[in-house]
């Protein structure tokens, strides 16, 4: 007899996880990456204060565009639809899921 509060089977429990150390690598390498490019502008940008308050501007909406691919990303993996090419809905190659992590499409649709 099953009950509430028995155990999933070690399989789910094992996706979920991967699932779980996923997201939080998803969401600490991103915020990291876009941290670093508001925080640290390249030296040859420096130049006058109008063009460093634009190039503040840009990377903000830069950092913003991440934290909502992040976002949009989580859903996915809630939604159970993560790795699925949103265009075609075949899967996306795992290689191409680790070096990007919210991608939404496969290397054939993204072209």
């Amino acid at each position: 007899m099953s009950t509430d509060t028995a155990l999933p089977p070690v399989g789910m429990r094992d996706k979920q996880r991967d699932l779980n150390a996923l997201t939080w690598d998803l969401t600490v390498h991103q915020l990291h990456q876009a941290f670093a490019r508001w925080a640290f502008p390249a030296p040859a940008a420096a130049g006058g204060d109008e063009r460093a308050a634009e190039l503040a501007r840009v990377r903000v909406a830069a950092a913003r565009h991440a934290v909502e691919n992040m976002r949009a990303a989580l859903r996915r993996i809630e939604a159970g639809t993560y790795g699925i090419c949103q265009q075609c809905g075949g899967t996306i190659a795992t290689d191409r899921m680790q070096d990007r992590p919210t991608t939404r499409w496969c290397t054939a649709c993204q072209g």
